[in-house]
């Protein structure tokens, strides 16, 4: 399981896809404007995902899986939220992105990781 960034004509990163195995989903990220999609940070996230168990990669892709099937056939904020949320939680239980962010990228970027 790995994340690919993938810019546009101009050179903006606009989508980032998650693939695993033989199958691919996309995500669009340019609405996020204060996120930076950065090759260094999905570079450690994608070494450390690489390490875990195919078991654990597996829970991961459903759960992200599910969530984006959700996002493209729930167009209520509310109904959407509570659909989600036990995904959303399967994948921080999972692999949580916080300790990960704050081991890899704090120490790269001499952040606070507090």
């Amino acid at each position: 399981m790995e994340f690919l960034l993938r810019p546009s004509v101009n050179g903006k990163i606009k989508s980032v896809t998650m693939a695993h195995n033989d199958e691919e989903l996309d995500w669009i990220i340019e609405l996020y404007r204060k996120f930076k999609a950065d090759h260094f940070v999905f570079g450690d996230i994608n070494r450390l995902l690489a390490e875990l168990p195919k078991e654990k990669q597996d829970i991961l892709w459903n759960a992200y899986k599910q969530i984006h099937e959700d996002f493209i056939n729930i167009h209520n904020p509310d109904r959407l939220m509570n659909r989600i949320r036990d995904n959303l939680k399967v994948i921080s239980d999972t692999f949580p992105y916080r300790t990960v962010l704050k081991r890899c990228c704090c120490k790269r970027y001499h952040l606070d990781a507090t």
